[in-house]
């Protein structure tokens, strides 16, 4: 029996977007109709969740009223729709006193047009707490249609740190903050000094450089966490957004107001937050896929307590993998879905396979059919590698070729590591 979530809502639906545009139009379910009172609806830009104030959103202007039932575009890619209560109360002073009350509040994001780029293009999408094993267990809608597609499993793929920021820092930047254990060290940042992430060569910023659009879409899971914004000694969050589109205004405001319970995982529009945060995954991919773009998604709260939950987006997850491939997404993309780290907190750790599980997070990576027919070479050094023992550091290698669409073997040995590279001793190339 596959565990779900149910999320029910009190709010009238008023507005929802279409292809990049607001509409207000209403509750539509007429047995409703009758509790929308009369009604003013407004929109205000989010920002701010940069460092010092790394837990706080904050609105961009005046409320701009928003007209019923027309498609209307909205000059921000993150902003909440409020409807106040509008019903006349009475009179003071000859003047009118209206109900102001808010009855109808939800956050959005959006896309705005970029210019033409260059391909390919690369996207990442972790699922916290979630081991291979973990992943084959409870998503077997997701599993059967990956094999399809032909994505490539990593069997022996390890995790070199505990928990989420140390493993994801060697994927994303190549970089540690660990001890030293073996190398020469130019992976490791100064010990025990604050990371600045501004100087980081992160994935996105050399996907960046190439002009590329790019996303992080970060599921916070409370206000003072996310991704490189704990513990405080190290990291204190971003100065400036690291990318075109950065969502943590939009799930500052979403974890302050909108999820119910504390700590849940519903959101008072009556939708699940997982599956809302991996509409702002596909919806982007499927935005820019004519164009250059890479984004980086990192869903957390659903599974971080209790990776079991994975299977709720099972459906989900199967079902987007099906969009993106009949709209032609996967033609020019390397798609990448993967684990931080296995199971680090449940029951499961008191045995010996949930110990091996912890260590062997979920890895899998699906590339274009004209990347495999171009680099034949690099691929049967994949599937060589899928049986090897691989590390975050190899995988970081491996997605800085496809960022900067370097895949020749004209580089010397140490920057070709990688799982296009066969991962031995040097004399057996």
């Amino acid at each position: 029996m596959y565990r779900s979530i149910h999320c029910n809502s009190k709010m009238p639906n008023m507005a929802s977007m279409d292809d990049g545009y607001l509409i207000l139009h209403g509750e539509l379910e007429p047995w409703k109709q009758v509790r929308v009172p009369t009604h003013k609806c407004y929109y205000q830009g989010l920002s701010g969740g940069l460092y010092p104030n790394i837990s706080w959103y904050q609105l961009i202007g005046d409320p701009i009223e928003i007209p019923p039932r027309k498609r209307l575009y909205v000059p921000y890619d993150q902003f909440v729709v409020r409807c106040h209560n509008k019903t006349l109360l009475g009179t003071v002073s000859h003047e009118p006193f209206y109900n102001e009350s808010i009855f109808y509040e939800q956050a959005f994001v959006t896309f705005s047009k970029m210019d033409d780029m260059e391909k390919p293009s690369l996207s990442i999408l972790v699922l916290d707490s979630v081991s291979r094993n973990q992943f084959l267990r409870h998503m077997h809608k997701t599993v059967r249609y990956m094999e399809q597609l032909g994505f490539i499993i990593l069997e022996g793929y390890t995790k070199v740190g505990d928990n989420s920021a140390v493993n994801l820092l060697p994927i994303l930047a190549g970089k540690s903050i660990l001890p030293q254990i073996g190398g020469n060290g130019d992976e490791v940042l100064p010990l025990n000094e604050t990371v600045s992430l501004e100087n980081i060569d992160f994935l996105w910023k050399m996907m960046k450089d190439r002009k590329c659009v790019t996303m992080v879409n970060d599921d916070i899971g409370s206000v003072v966490r996310g991704l490189f914004h704990y513990p405080n000694d190290i990291f204190l969050g971003y100065k400036t957004p690291p990318a075109h589109f950065y969502f943590r205004p939009f799930h500052l405001f979403n974890t302050r107001h909108n999820i119910i319970p504390i700590n849940g995982q519903c959101l008072r529009t009556g939708e699940i937050c997982a599956q809302v945060y991996l509409d702002i995954w596909e919806t982007f991919i499927t935005k820019f896929k004519d164009l250059c773009h890479f984004s980086f998604n990192f869903i957390t709260d659903l599974t971080h307590n209790n990776p079991n939950f994975i299977e709720v987006i099972d459906d989900r997850l199967s079902t987007s993998l099906q969009r993106l491939h009949d709209s032609g997404v996967l033609n020019s993309m390397a798609l990448v879905i993967m684990g931080d780290h296995g199971n680090r907190i449940n029951s499961i750790q008191r045995t010996y396979v949930g110990r091996i599980e912890e260590r062997a997070p979920l890895f899998s990576i699906l590339l274009p059919d004209a990347f495999t027919n171009k680099y034949q070479q690099e691929i049967k050094n994949l599937k060589k590698n899928t049986k090897r023992l691989t590390s975050n550091f190899d995988i970081h290698q491996t997605l800085k070729d496809i960022s900067r669409a370097e895949f020749r073997r004209n580089r010397s040995y140490f920057d070709r590591k990688g799982i296009f590279g066969l991962i031995i001793k040097k004399i057996f190339e």
